[in-house]
């Protein structure tokens, strides 16, 4: 299966939205993760949407142990809040490896069916964090 990526920026929310479709495997990962972090409109400070819902993870344990390692060597990794599209049982389980190593990366993640869904949550999110 071929696949695909796309990224949109939200500034006026402070917020990125990233669609991953198609397989996934290491290389594709960090080359992906790398394009983005080089976009000038890209700020690590920015809450991200995280659409995997038509993506298949091909990440071991051991992938996703380096992955993590290689966001947590560069000064661009993802500092806000992570809501995560995880449809299938398969991409929720390497997502949730993800969340367990990498725990100190970023903001709160949370599991979501929708964007909107995710959408919701971020604004709850902003709302409580603005007093």
């Amino acid at each position: 299966m071929s696949s695909s990526y796309q990224f949109k920026f939200d500034h006026s929310k402070k917020r990125l939205l990233q669609t991953f479709t198609g397989d996934i495997d290491f290389a594709k990962l960090i080359s992906l993760t790398s394009k983005l972090h080089n976009d000038p409109d890209y700020s690590p400070d920015m809450d991200c949407i995280l659409d995997l819902s038509d993506c298949n993870l091909l990440l071991s344990f051991d992938d996703m142990s380096r992955f993590v390692e290689f966001l947590a060597n560069t000064d661009k990794r993802l500092r806000g809040h992570l809501a995560i599209i995880a449809v299938s049982p398969a991409t929720y389980g390497t997502t949730r490896i993800f969340a367990g190593l990498g725990e100190d990366l970023q903001g709160e993640i949370n599991y979501f069916q929708s964007i909107a869904d995710a959408e919701k949550w971020l604004e709850g999110l902003n709302k409580n964090s603005v007093k």
